[in-house]
């Protein structure tokens, strides 16, 4: 039998151990993609049995046995360089000194087999299934229909690009910040922490974090201190997104000696600065962001893209109110769900009313859940069904 080499020995196994972190990392079933394109190239230089046999010398003991099939679109072995090129992608946006140690690494391994390298032209830019598996999270949201077509075209956008840039064409330049407008409770916060998992996945991002701040998070009290918030805010968001609630709060044109107008120079010019590893959204009720977005000429083209959050229909929060209970493990009769509806439909009517959406739902759960406590206070040893059935009797009035 031939023997091999220690070091390509060494190689396949710490390319294993990438491919792992790979799949746990993204989901993408890296460890299996390795090990049928390593059985392909073993088998045609050494032939079909002593490749085999050489191969599972090598490979650890669990990775010898029949694994997941790989998806329609993955496979080949210029996927598996995509992949390792992409982490390497990712780890440099973290430390530009990093250099490409996992796509070397493949290459030295198909070296060391006698094996042509991919071309770099047959590099696959289809969606992960991370990336497929968050956008069929947000298609899954109540609602939303508007928001959910513009984040479906975003991500496509951003996969023409990377395309693009491949080929030595030229990029759209096309600001990534967006705007949010809508009421409380529609989504927006949800919608952006899905956007900052999905950009990272897709290499737009390298981290993909999500910080959320308000006015009180960017704005001092003294000269000077409101940029240093600012700027420590930002700071924490490269890699993610800056989501900023209740942005048109930065903004008091009633008061022009506010620092509020030193957030937002401050807030530009680092946008400007870090565009390529950071999205910024300013959310909102609509009218009050459209105010923010005058205040400042540098505003409207730094931020290019709306997206309108629609509030819920009384179908759509009763959907809502649903999700939540089952998520929590506990049902409505279908008889209480008719009336709780028509509470909804009753209390959005009211013009008086201060309806924060899905977040009123929640909240109007979590009363139930507490007067349902109280009802089953004295019953010795509650059933499944005591302990699980939320009565009408259990929800408090909309106020």
């Amino acid at each position: 039998m031939t023997t091999i080499h220690d070091t390509l020995k060494n190689d396949i196994l710490t390319a294993m151990g990438t491919a792992r972190y790979l799949e746990t990392d993204t989901g993408f079933p890296a460890p299996e993609m390795l090990r049928r394109q390593l059985m392909s190239l073993f088998e045609q230089k050494y032939g079909p049995g002593e490749g085999k046999e050489q191969l599972e010398a090598i490979l650890p003991a669990d990775m010898q046995s029949e694994a997941p099939v790989l998806p329609a679109d993955g496979g080949t072995a210029a996927d598996l360089f995509g992949e390792f090129e992409e982490l390497d992608r990712r780890f440099q946006a973290q430390d530009p000194a990093f250099g490409t140690p996992n796509t070397r690494l493949l290459e030295r391994i198909w070296k060391g087999l006698d094996a042509s390298l991919p071309e770099a032209q047959d590099q696959n830019f289809a969606l992960s299934p991370k990336a497929r598996k968050l956008l069929a999270e947000l298609d899954d949201m109540t609602g939303l229909d508007s928001v959910k077509k513009q984040v479906h075209r975003l991500a496509a956008l951003q996969r023409i690009s990377k395309i693009r840039e491949s080929r030595g064409m030229k990029v759209p330049a096309v600001s990534r910040h967006l705007v949010f407008e809508g009421n409380p409770g529609t989504g927006k916060t949800t919608v952006a922490r899905l956007i900052a998992r999905l950009y990272r996945e897709m290499g737009v991002l390298s981290r993909g974090q999500l910080v959320e701040v308000h006015r009180p998070d960017l704005v001092a009290g003294y000269i000077g201190q409101t940029a240093q918030k600012t700027e420590e805010k930002i700071r924490a968001a490269l890699g993610g997104v800056l989501f900023i609630d209740e942005a048109y709060s930065l903004y008091k044109p009633s008061s022009p000696s506010d620092f509020g107008t030193e957030a937002i120079e401050t807030l530009l010019k680092l946008m400007e600065d870090h565009r390529d590893d950071l999205v910024v959204i300013a959310a909102g009720y609509p009218m009050e962001m459209e105010t923010f977005l005058e205040s400042n000429p540098g505003l409207r083209s730094r931020f290019g893209t709306t997206l309108t959050f629609e509030d819920y229909t009384p179908d759509q929060l009763m959907e809502i109110l649903l999700s939540l209970a089952q998520d929590m493990e506990y049902t409505i009769p279908v008889h209480a769900q008719k009336a709780l509806k028509e509470t909804i439909q009753g209390y959005m009517n009211h013009p008086d009313r201060h309806f924060a959406n899905g977040r009123t739902m929640r909240t109007w759960l979590e009363n139930a859940i507490s007067r349902q406590a109280g009802r089953l206070m004295n019953v010795e040893n509650p059933s499944l069904s005591d302990l699980t059935e939320l009565t009408l009797e259990d929800f408090p009035p909309l106020s």
